[in-house]
């Protein structure tokens, strides 16, 4: 049976964006700066989820005389270039106005800072979705995801949920008395998850729609996007350049190509193409 929410707090790094290739570009070139050696990717991929104080010490071995200058070299190198490496899940974008469309309020519950954060989220132009966001304040290493959630239900709600991919968003849920669905799309496995209180785990982004309610309610109205003009002018080059970043930045789309086309990208391709439109 669905469960209904009125308030969705999503985690980012894992649930909303594929991180990892950010996250770790930072952490390679911080740890190289300061001297210290680089682990294997899948070993480094574990810094994905707690705070970044925990992970210098416990997943990448940094002292704690360094653990400062490290975290200083790694955020800087994060917010000049790092988040550009970050994609949104494919569907989570088409998820969030979904969420909107029928009224439903959002927060973004995280264990990054702010600033970064608000980097990410500006970048993928995501900020209008939300209704609150949350991270870590001026990197405040004392801050846990439970005190971080908190401060998400602090929005006007009935029933509220927590959605995330590490065993700390169930954590921070179960603390605050609220539900959480644990998403093993990400970086954390379906046994964490339900070792945290997960009530339901989806394995792919569409799932979510049937744990959070969302199958029978009404859509947005979608987009069409048509790419039109002589042989040899590089509508191939546009096409491959438009997938992939309709990809990166988490639409979901359906592409098709003259000949074969559908019905109504046809009767479009029939308007702009009239010489009746020209001024259009």
């Amino acid at each position: 049976m669905a469960l209904k929410y009125d308030l969705v707090i999503f985690d980012l790094d894992g649930t909303i964006t594929d991180s990892g290739l950010g996250m770790l570009n930072s952490a390679k070139y911080a740890l190289k700066t300061v001297g210290y050696p680089i682990p294997d990717d899948d070993v480094m991929l574990k810094m994905i989820g707690p705070p970044l104080s925990v992970s210098l010490s416990s997943i990448l071995g940094v002292q704690e005389k360094d653990h400062k200058i490290v975290g200083k070299i790694y955020r800087e190198h994060f917010v000049k270039t790092g988040y550009k490496d970050y994609s949104l899940y494919k569907g989570f974008r088409g998820l969030l106005e979904k969420l909107k469309h029928n009224g439903i309020k959002i927060a973004l519950a995280t264990s990054k800072p702010i600033i970064p954060t608000m980097k990410v989220m500006e970048y993928f132009r995501l900020s209008h979705f939300f209704d609150s966001i949350n991270g870590i304040k001026d990197d405040n290493n004392e801050e846990t995801k439970t005190t971080i959630i908190a401060r998400a239900l602090k929005l006007e709600h009935t029933n509220a949920v927590m959605v995330g991919d590490r065993k700390y968003d169930g954590d921070g849920a179960v603390a605050n008395n609220i539900d959480f669905i644990g998403a093993a799309y990400g970086f954390g496995d379906e046994d964490e998850l339900y070792n945290a209180g997960a009530k339901a785990i989806a394995k792919r982004v569409e799932e979510l729609y049937s744990f959070l309610g969302l199958e029978n309610l009404p859509s947005p109205e979608g987009k069409f996007i048509s790419i039109e003009g002589m042989d040899g002018c590089g509508k191939t080059t546009q096409i491959e350049l438009l997938y992939k970043n309709l990809n990166k930045f988490g639409f979901d789309f359906i592409a098709t190509r003259e000949p074969g086309g559908c019905k109504i990208s046809e009767e479009i391709r029939n308007i702009l193409l009239s010489n009746e439109n020209i001024e259009m």
